[in-house]
């Protein structure tokens, strides 16, 4: 299990030895990543390279009134379909 945060070399270098991963995508808006100091775009990057690569579980833990909105789950969803 990771939170996605992993910058793009060491997971392509570990990638070729995972089989399956659990990703926590802690919401899907800027803003929340600011507030707990991370990064929205490195977390959706680690999804996309390692659903390329392997079997991707993506977590996200519902906080009411700080990720809920029905648009950003709507969003997510939207976005985790195309990855």
């Amino acid at each position: 299990m990771t939170n996605g945060m992993i910058e793009e070399e060491p997971l392509r270098a570990l990638l070729p030895w995972i089989d399956a991963m659990n990703i926590d995508l802690k919401a899907f808006n800027p803003a929340f990543y600011d507030w707990v100091g991370g990064s929205l775009e490195t977390v959706k990057r680690s999804i996309r390279l390692a659903s390329a690569a392997c079997h991707v579980e993506v977590t996200t833990l519902v906080i009411p009134g700080k990720n809920d909105s029905e648009a950003e789950m709507a969003a997510e969803a939207q976005w985790l379909a195309r990855c």
